[in-house]
């Protein structure tokens, strides 16, 4: 479904939306993610809003059960807790797959 979506939306629609989401990460602003929040957005940025703070939410959730400092060492041992490479479509000279120039 991800790359259903990816191919579906234009690149300069993938950098607008990254670009928002880099801002708004950028200024600490906290997004409401509740169903009735996220249903009011396009399925792309929907989705990037989900997968970009996914990390976070799984840390917050690790850190319920094993405290603050275990779950942020979990996440900092690999460099979070998956892919990397797709939060560059909002970097200048990123090409069509989301990938900076430093990432090919």
């Amino acid at each position: 479904m991800l790359s259903e979506l990816e191919n579906k939306t234009s690149l300069a629609e993938l950098q607008r939306i990254y670009q928002l989401l880099a801002r708004e990460r950028a200024k600490h602003i906290d997004a409401d993610m509740s169903p009735e929040a996220l249903a009011r957005y396009p399925p792309t940025e929907r989705l990037f809003r989900i997968l970009t703070t996914s990390g976070d939410h799984l840390e917050a959730e690790l850190a319920k059960v094993v405290g603050e400092n275990t779950a942020e060492s979990l996440r900092d041992l690999h460099h979070g807790f998956g892919e990397q490479h797709r939060n560059s479509y909002g970097c200048p000279g990123g090409d069509e797959h989301g990938r900076a120039a430093d990432d090919r």
